[in-house]
């Protein structure tokens, strides 16, 4: 399952940035004076977690990679998602399989519709 979520944040872009802002925006936190003036690691740090909450932390890339997986392995239809995260889990898996031909890109109409804010 770990391997998974790790294969699912790699593929899942907007997720690998948001850990990669999150943890310079933490780092920059731990060398910065309080003292010089405005904090420049809010802003990244609020960055990165807005891209970690948006993507639902890759939960639902790693769900679609495992569904399209099993399906796969199983010989039965592919569901082909609909919202960004589900598309790229369903790349990926398509990818591991060898069926590149099959691979279904994200339009930036799909991305959009796949933002949800709470």
């Amino acid at each position: 399952m770990i391997r998974d979520y790790l294969k699912a944040v790699q593929a899942n872009k907007v997720t690998l940035v948001g850990y990669l802002t999150t943890i310079a925006g933490g780092l920059i936190k731990l060398v910065e004076n309080p003292s010089s003036g405005p904090a420049l690691s809010e802003p990244i740090l609020g960055a990165g977690i807005f891209l970690l909450g948006v993507t639902e932390l890759g939960l639902g890339t790693m769900e679609a990679y495992r569904n399209t997986r099993n399906r796969l392995n199983r010989k039965k239809p592919l569901q082909k998602p609909d919202f960004y995260c589900g598309i790229t889990g369903y790349n990926l898996a398509l990818r591991e399989a060898g069926l590149e031909s099959e691979i279904k890109y994200p339009t930036l109409s799909t991305v959009m519709n796949s933002l949800t804010f709470y």
